[in-house]
């Protein structure tokens, strides 16, 4: 294995900075299950709050996607006064 799993969040932030593979997605996953475990999180609270965040998540891509159409939406003229 090329990464250790983390034991703290700010190794699990380290390990975000890196190229993207899929063991480095599986240490990140372990990290973070492990990182709460310690904190006297269940694995179902660990769930809830990762539904929530995707949910916001989603929610917030679908502002920002509205907010851009509307900005590059063509604007009317405007009528002479």
């Amino acid at each position: 294995m090329q990464y250790e799993i983390p034991t703290k969040i700010e190794e699990v932030l380290n390990l975000c900075q890196k190229p993207i593979d899929e063991e480095l997605v599986a240490v990140v996953i372990a990290g973070i299950v492990r990182i709460a475990k310690a904190e006297g999180y269940s694995i179902e609270q660990l769930s809830q709050e990762g539904r929530v965040r995707l949910s916001l998540t989603k929610q917030q891509a679908t502002t920002l996607k509205s907010t851009a159409r509307q900005a590059s939406a063509p604007k009317p003229p405007r009528k002479p006064s």
